[in-house]
Formats: C-alpha cells, sequence, structure tokens
C-alpha cells in the first residue's frame, strides 16, 4: 500500500516539526523567532517563518564583518506573489507536484490554500525552496559565502514599502551545509509494489535539519536517477528506521533504487548505496467479495466495490446458466480497473442467469470468482414499430400518409394514428384508431382546413393487448406558401461581458413564419450567421472580437424558404470597459539627465500605452508626466530629481486606464 502524505495531511506533525526546525538555534543556524538564517548550496538563504498580508513585504539588510553599516539586497520587497499564476511562474517545476499533493485543482485554490493556511504555507515553504521563494518566505543571499559569518537586518513594510515597526536581526555562524547520507537500503517488491526500507539516525545534534527523504530509482534505458513520488516523504526524527512503496508499470523491469536526505535549506545528502529490485508478479488477486446485479429496461447492471490490489489491471465478467460452471466471458480484453460496472445489453426475456465477476493483476494473474449472483430478466418487449412514414399534400388540399407494415406479430390490438397541429407543442390530437394491418391514411385536415406555410406533424404507433405501445415513427408535412413574410422589427444588440453580443427582436406579424436568419456584416462582408425557429425572438453571437464594428440584420423565412426584407440594426462596437491591472515592481532611478521611470511590461492584451505620474510626496496628489507606447516600458523624466515620487498606469486601447502602481521614490 502506498502512503500518501499531502499538505491537508501535515496537521499532526506540525508542531513538532517546527519546534525541530524553529525553535532549536544552533552555531550553524541562528534565528529570532520567526526568522533563520541557513547555509545553501554555497551562500546562505534567510528562511522566514511568518505569514504577512498581501502587499507587504521584508526588505532584508545584511553586514558583513568587514562593514560597519548593514547594506540593502534587494529593491523590491520580499513578500507572497499576488497574482495565482504569478506565484505558478516562481514555483516552476514544483507547481504541479504541489498542486497534486495539495489536492487543488487549479492556481487559483493553490493561492489560496497556502496563503490562508499557515500551516500548509509554512511546512511548503520547509519543503520546496521554489514554493518558499513564491510565498515570500525565502531570499537567497548569492553574494554571500555560507562560510563567512555575518548579521542580518529585516524590515517588515506595508504596500507603499513604509516599514510597520517589526524588524528582526539575526547572526549567522557558517557551517557544513552537506546532510548525512541514508544507510543500510532494502527493497522487495510483491507484484507491482515496491517498498523500501533504510536507516536514518535519530536526531543528534542542533546541526541536524533533516525533514525530509526522496526515493530515486535508475534503469538501464534511463540511467538518470529519477523522484518515484509527488508526495513528500517525511522523517519522524524519534526514528531511525523509515519506508516507502511505490508502483511501477513494467513487468521485468530491473530498478537500481537510492535514496537521498533533505534538510529545510533543500540541501541534499550523498545518494544511499543502491539496492536492485526486478519487477515481477505471480500471486493473483483476491476474490471480489460482493457483486450486485439489477434489471431495469431491458438491461441487466452489475456492480462490485474496488479492489484493494495495488498491481490490478482490469476486470473480467462471467454469465452462465448453472451453479457448476463458471460460464462465458461477456467481453473481450479487461474491463478497466477504474470500471467497478457492467451493463449486458444481451440478456434474453424470461431466461435466469448467473454472474461471476473475477480481478486480474498486471501480469495477467486472474483471481478468483466471486460469489454468483442470479438475475431473472421479465418479458418487457414493447410491439414492434412501423417504419417508413412519409406524408404528401395532395392538390385536393388533403394529407395522404403511407408507411410499411411491421409483420406477424401476436398479441396486437390497434393502429393509431395521430397529429399535432401548429401552435400546439404539447398536446397530440388522434384521428384514426384502426387494424393494426393499417398501412395508409388520408387525413381532410382539421374543421377550417390546413394553414397556409405551417406544419404538421403526423405519428403512427401499434397498441399490444398489455397496453404496451411500440415506438412512435413521425413525419412532418409542409403545407407550401409562396408569399414572403413580414420581416421581424426592432432589431436590437447589446454588448455583455465584453465577449459576446446578445441579439434581440420582435416577432414578425406574419402567421406562417418558419424561422428567421441573422446576418453579420463585419469589415464589409455580410454573413449568415444562424437561422433560428418562428419562436426565438433572441440569440447569442460569442463569435465576436475586441475592437471590431458589427452590423446585425435579420430576415423572416416562411414554410418555403421565402424570404421577407432585412431589418438592420445600428452598427456596434466591441469594446472592453475592464480596466487593465495595476502594474508591479515600478523603479525610479536617478539620471545626469533626471530621473528614468522603468516598470515590466504588463502581461495583459491589447495595451496601448503607460502614463507616468509624478509627485513631491508619496501621499500627494500625482500628475501625469508623460505618456509612452505599448512598446517601451520605460521614461526619462527630464524635470524628475531625487526624492521625487512616480507611479505608473496602463491604458488600453479602449482607453481604459488600470489603477496606478505602487508610489516608488527616485532615491
Amino acid at each position: 500500500m502506498i502512503k500518501n502524505t499531502s499538505l491537508q495531511n501535515w496537521q499532526w506533525i506540525y508542531l513538532g516539526l517546527l519546534t525541530l526546525v524553529l525553535f532549536t538555534p544552533s552555531k550553524a543556524q541562528q534565528k529570532e523567532n520567526n526568522v533563520f538564517v541557513v547555509p545553501y548550496n554555497g551562500h546562505t538563504a534567510v528562511m522566514i517563518m511568518e505569514q504577512v498580508p498581501l502587499g507587504f513585504g521584508w526588505m532584508i539588510y545584511r553586514k558583513s564583518d568587514n562593514e560597519k553599516e548593514f547594506q540593502l539586497l534587494h529593491e523590491e520587497p520580499i513578500g507572497p506573489a499576488i497574482y495565482p499564476e504569478e506565484m505558478a511562474l516562481t514555483m516552476g517545476a514544483d507547481y504541479q507536484r504541489m498542486l497534486k499533493v495539495s489536492q487543488k485543482l487549479d492556481p487559483a485554490a493553490l493561492h489560496l490554500h497556502l496563503l490562508s493556511n499557515r500551516e500548509a504555507g509554512e511546512l511548503a515553504a520547509l519543503f520546496s525552496p521554489a514554493t518558499a521563494k513564491a510565498l515570500g518566505r525565502r531570499f537567497d543571499d548569492i553574494k554571500q559565502g555560507a562560510q563567512k559569518p555575518a548579521v542580518y537586518k529585516l524590515v517588515l513594510v506595508d504596500d507603499t514599502q513604509k516599514p510597520t515597526g517589526k524588524e528582526y536581526q539575526i547572526n549567522y555562524v557558517p557551517r557544513n551545509a552537506t546532510p548525512e547520507t541514508p544507510t543500510q537500503l532494502q527493497v522487495r517488491q510483491k507484484g507491482m509494489a515496491v517498498h523500501a526500507e533504510w536507516r536514518y539516525p535519530t536526531k543528534k545534534n542542533q546541526n541536524d535539519q533533516v525533514v525530509q527523504f526522496e526515493l530515486l530509482v535508475r534503469t538501464a534505458s534511463n540511467p538518470d536517477w529519477q523522484r518515484v513520488h509527488e508526495d513528500f516523504i517525511l522523517r519522524d526524527d524519534s526514528k531511525d528506521s523509515h519506508s516507502f512503496s511505490f508502483l511501477r508499470q513494467k513487468l521485468g523491469e530491473k530498478l537500481d533504487v537510492g535514496v537521498v536526505a533533505v534538510d529545510v535549506a533543500g540541501n541534499r545528502s550523498l545518494i544511499s548505496t543502491s539496492a536492485q529490485v526486478t519487477i515481477v508478479d505471480q500471486e493473483p488477486p483476491a476474490a471480489i467479495q460482493k457483486l450486485d446485479a439489477n434489471f431495469f429496461n431491458g438491461v441487466v447492471y452489475l456492480s462490485w466495490p474496488l479492489s484493494p490490489e495495488a498491481d490490478l489491471a482490469g476486470f473480467k465478467i462471467y454469465r452462465g446458466t448453472e451453479n457448476g460452471s463458471i460460464g462465458t466471458l461477456l467481453h473481450k480484453g479487461l474491463l478497466p480497473l477504474d470500471q467497478t460496472f457492467y451493463e449486458d445489453k444481451t440478456a434474453r426475456e424470461g431466461k435466469a442467469y448467473l454472474y461471476r465477476v473475477a480481478a486480474v493483476d498486471a501480469a495477467g494473474n486472474e483471481g478468483p470468482a466471486s460469489a454468483a449472483v442470479q438475475v431473472r430478466v421479465p418479458i418487457v418487449t414493447p410491439p414492434p414499430a412501423f417504419k417508413g412514414l412519409m406524408g404528401t399534400f395532395t392538390k385536393n388540399k388533403t394529407i395522404q400518409l403511407n408507411w410499411q407494415g411491421s409483420g406477424a406479430t401476436p398479441n396486437l390490438m390497434h393502429a393509431l394514428v395521430i397529429r399535432q397541429s401548429p401552435g400546439n407543442t404539447v398536446g397530440w390530437d388522434i384521428i384514426e384508431t384502426s387494424k393494426p394491418t393499417l398501412n395508409t391514411f388520408l387525413d381532410n385536415g382539421p374543421k377550417d382546413g390546413f394553414l397556409e406555410g405551417a406544419y404538421y406533424k403526423y405519428g403512427v404507433f401499434l397498441l399490444d393487448s398489455a397496453r404496451n405501445s411500440g415506438d412512435t415513427i413521425f413525419a412532418t408535412v409542409k403545407i407550401p406558401d409562396l408569399t414572403p413574410p413580414n420581416p421581424p422589427a426592432d432589431l436590437t444588440t447589446f454588448l455583455a461581458h465584453n465577449d459576446l453580443v446578445r441579439l434581440n427582436w420582435k416577432p414578425s406579424t406574419s402567421g406562417d413564419v418558419a424561422g428567421y436568419r441573422l446576418y453579420k456584416n463585419a469589415g464589409g462582408k455580410n454573413e449568415m450567421m444562424a437561422e433560428v425557429t418562428a419562436t426565438t425572438t433572441r440569440l447569442q453571437d460569442e463569435k465576436i472580437e475586441l475592437g471590431a464594428t458589427y452590423v446585425y440584420s435579420i430576415t423572416a423565412v416562411d414554410s418555403l424558404k421565402n424570404e421577407s426584407k432585412p431589418f438592420t440594426a445600428q452598427p456596434l462596437l466591441v469594446r472592453s470597459y475592464d480596466p487593465p491591472r495595476k502594474l508591479v515592481q515600478v523603479q525610479a532611478i536617478a539620471q545626469e539627465q533626471g530621473v528614468k521611470v522603468v516598470w515590466p511590461a504588463s502581461p495583459e492584451q491589447r495595451i496601448a500605452q503607460y502614463n507616468i505620474y509624478q509627485s513631491n510626496i508619496s501621499t500627494g496628489v500625482f500628475e501625469k508626466v508623460g505618456t509612452v507606447g505599448v512598446k517601451l516600458t520605460e521614461y526619462l523624466h527630464t524635470a524628475g530629481k531625487k526624492g521625487n515620487w512616480y507611479r505608473v498606469t496602463a491604458v488600453d486601447e479602449f482607453g481604459n486606464e488600470g489603477a496606478m502602481s505602487a508610489p516608488v521614490s527616485c532615491k
């Protein structure tokens, strides 16, 4: 059985793990409350186990042994990603792993989970350096060697980069970062499952910060070591024995298996001495304990519980008529392992059947069949249906119906002919009840005769002595009409949600309208976009483009496809009213010619320009000092000087201006 450990199941070890990491300071890890510094990959990493609001962040300073003043290590605050897509991009390859482990479906759900669930956020930061950066909980000081002592200061700032009053100061003392290597790795397999066990000492001293293990495999066809699990294998620091199980899908595969230890900073030990295993399987699955069967509407429905077998490949369904025989296999191949149901549509009425199910594993081993379940199939077949119903409007203004008979069938009583007139969308009129051999009928129509241009629907079916009715076959007869109908009136258009156009119109006053045709003129090219029924008075056009102008028109069509003159609506411009999102990471840099303002390009489409605003104070009134096209992401304010504050907005091609970026000072 494979051990599944997800972010949602980590709360039970949360307190112990945080005690290990956060509350045992050592020479290698100096911390202040929820902030500590550790060596990683030849440099130092500042880890912050404190949750801050969106928009807030940390300014990190360092003072080395030979420096008297603290030096700011970055320009933008270190804080959590504001947008889900930004978080996913920062997490990189770890994004898909975190998505599976947390059981979330999309970036937005994962973003909310990691920012709102303190335990999940802190543990994810400890197990994944990339996730820690996306959550604003880690800063790698790549310019500070891991063997050099230093003092770090962290200052919490708000969304205007104003200090909040909270700050930490941490002394870092160098140490070796490589964790101890796991030992005594042993592996064994049963079926498609591989079980690995290894030894790792219990926590010896304060320098031991290992929190997880990674199990690796390599094969002759793929000699590079690959991790075999998405979940995290958590270390229990009170035990020196650890284990994990995983599945392989290929019989005969020869594996080298290794294990590494990983600490809170992401430092990895050397790979342990490898162990070898070959995937073979000779043990059949256990019998399915309960098979249920029901009959409904001519079909026998079988269902059974999921099998607990780790190497399950599928199922076989058998049907017989005697207790002493397993019966006949009902299908080709195997039913999929996640399909725990089967529909037998070949059962014959009046028969009694015995059904059994057997599980089959990936090696082809078939387990014993389940206990048999019996199903008796009742006789419920309705009368047969007529075929080939056709209706013709004659010169005598009658409708001639013809169809093919059903053949010799016992217990038939009547043949019924039904009619549905125009305007009656619910009920049908029985216009003839005759012998079951009837195969032709002449309809003289309603009392007032047939309505020109209208449609009349007919059906015929059989009725047996048990009052079972056969399937009804249908035909529609169109009454001729040569006069074009009046056009519909008041076609109006409305742009909704920036992504569809709603069209509404008043029906034509003509009584023989069969439908409407709607046309769309885009760039001088007029094409029919839809043909709808006469009862329809509204339509949605989702095939639109922002910035385009469309002219819609509509005509009425009768039963003979006579088309009215068009009614044309006013031209409609498709535009957006949603402003672009606020820009982030704006910088103001002093130059000899003035102040250069730079910003990253907006990720949104249809951006037309950027507006640059300036004020003498961060909370003052910002006045526009410049505008640049969408291809530029910088602006030189020749009248600017140090101490000025700047903000930038994105403007789309429809004139919508986004919110101003956070104010940034030219220092």
